[in-house]
């Protein structure tokens, strides 16, 4: 037997007020429901117009082309976009920057994942190409390394708005068949910008990703042994971009400004590399490990400590650098 069909009793729910009163929060707001609508019958002349603007609602293609391979995922998440992107920032443009040390551990695929989180705020299409062979730059956004070919979506966290980012993993040492490969150039044609995590440098290198980017980020950390292979970097990157010439730059991470041989080294650097070098130096902070061990940049952990605002403006140099660089490009494609 239904109980709430004795006689007396009112059915859970149909007395939210009551309810409310009772528990003495009756300024609180609540919402009720009413009884289902029943569909409007549509006759003549109105099924037409429906169909007419269910058919104007739906995608289209141009000329019956599949859709690029992007433009779904973009316009899948529109509603997690926080402004419109920055000028000169859009397909096409050509805007890509590669990550690259002559020996690992000195925070390479960190400063790549996190510089891609910085930027996504402010550009709509940021492509990261993870071409490490053990690659973990996925771990940075919670998401499972994949093999060759594997395309991913890190999407904003609560803390810190921005635009999703597409994962594309290629490692070098697995051989790319020709669609693949096209495939992967035409995501970097499609994005605002990429970011390419490359292996660690050394003789076997190749220099297309090189050619591709035209920039090429190189992280020391604060030792005799980081200063001595810039002169093997700028040989080698020599080598391997031979159609484009490359700009290598240079970011000083893990600094400590307390301990003098950090700040010697840095004023050495400051005076060889000049304004290839970074104006700021990454500091050393537990938070970046911390971070990363919970499947996230430093950014979305604790997005108000003193490291996020180095990386923050390491990006925004960055940004500055590849502004020219694309306008530089525009200017000589309009003359040209």
């Amino acid at each position: 037997m239904n109980c709430y069909r004795l006689p007396g009793l009112t059915p859970p729910g149909k007395d939210v007020r009551a309810l409310f009163e009772k528990a003495s929060i009756e300024n609180m707001r609540y919402l009720t429901f009413g009884e289902p609508k029943a569909p409007e019958r549509v006759v003549g002349d109105s099924v037409a117009a429906n169909a007419a603007a269910a058919t104007e609602a739906m995608p289209t293609t141009n000329n019956g082309n599949q859709r690029r391979p992007l433009n779904s995922i973009f316009e899948a998440n529109a509603r997690l976009r926080i402004a419109s992107p920055q000028r000169g920032f859009t397909g096409g443009s050509g805007a890509a920057l590669a990550f690259a040390s002559y020996a690992g551990g000195v925070g390479k695929t960190t400063l790549c994942a996190t510089v891609a989180r910085v930027l996504s705020s402010r550009l709509s299409s940021v492509l990261v190409a993870d071409r490490c062979s053990e690659g973990i730059i996925a771990y940075y956004f919670s998401l499972e390394r994949q093999s060759a070919c594997g395309l991913q979506t890190a999407f904003p966290n609560t803390r810190r708005a921005g635009y999703p980012i597409t994962l594309f993993a290629a490692p070098r040492n697995e051989q790319l068949d020709a669609p693949t490969a096209a495939w992967l150039e035409r995501l970097q044609t499609e994005s605002s910008l990429t970011l390419t995590d490359l292996p660690t440098f050394n003789t076997r290198s190749t220099g297309d990703e090189l050619n591709q980017a035209g920039q090429l980020i190189v992280p020391l950390v604060p030792d005799v042994q980081s200063i001595a292979s810039i002169a093997r970097i700028e040989e080698l990157s020599g080598m391997l971009g031979k159609s484009t010439p490359v700009r290598n730059l240079f970011v000083l991470n893990r600094f400590d400004e307390t301990r003098m041989l950090h700040r010697e080294i840095r004023a050495h650097l400051e005076k060889t590399l000049k304004d290839r070098l970074a104006p700021v130096a990454v500091r050393e902070s537990e938070s970046v490990a911390e971070a990363l061990s919970l499947g996230m940049t430093v950014i979305d952990h604790v997005p108000q400590s003193s490291v996020v605002k180095d990386f923050e403006e390491l990006a925004m140099w960055l940004e500055g650098r590849l502004s020219s660089a694309v306008e530089s490009s525009t200017e000589k494609a309009e003359i040209a």
